[in-house]
C-alpha cells in the first residue's frame, strides 16, 4: 500500500511541476506572476541573480532588470513592466513555504507592433531562509 501511494504522489507532483502557463503581452506593457512569494527569494535570468528579497524586503542589484522588475510584498507578486522584445521565455517562480517547493512556469510571449511572437528562457527561484 505504501509504495502504491508514493508512486500516486510522484505522478501528481510531476504534473503540477509540469504545467506551463502562457502569457500574451505586447511591447511597453507590464506583466505580473501569478504566484504569490511572501518570504526569502531570488529571481534568476537563466544562472544570473536578476532580482533578491530577504526577510520581505527587496536587496537591490544592478543589473538591466533592476528599474523594471518589481515586488509587492502585500501580494508577493513579481511584475516586470516596460516589456521589451529580448524579455520573452520561460520565466519559473520557485516558492518554498517552509515544508514543499512549489514550481510554476510561466512562457511569456511578447508581440512588437506587427504582432510577431518571440520568446527564450528565464528562470525565477523563491527560497526561504
Amino acid at each position: 500500500m505504501k509504495i502504491t501511494l508514493c508512486v500516486f504522489l510522484s505522478i501528481t507532483a510531476g504534473s503540477v511541476y509540469g504545467q506551463v502557463k502562457q502569457l500574451h503581452v505586447s511591447v511597453g506593457r507590464s506583466v505580473t506572476f501569478r504566484t504569490e512569494v511572501k518570504n526569502s527569494r531570488n529571481m534568476m535570468y537563466l544562472s544570473k541573480v536578476i532580482a533578491h528579497v530577504i526577510s520581505g524586503e527587496r536587496e537591490p542589484l544592478s543589473n538591466e532588470y533592476d528599474s523594471r522588475l518589481q515586488w509587492n510584498s502585500s501580494t508577493g507578486l513579481f511584475s516586470l513592466s516596460g516589456l521589451k522584445m529580448e524579455d520573452k521565455g520561460l520565466y519559473t517562480v520557485v516558492r518554498n513555504d517552509g515544508t514543499q517547493a512549489v514550481e510554476v512556469k510561466y512562457q511569456l510571449m511578447v508581440y512588437d507592433g506587427d504582432g510577431e511572437l518571440q520568446s527564450n528562457a528565464i528562470t525565477l527561484i523563491s527560497l526561504q531562509i
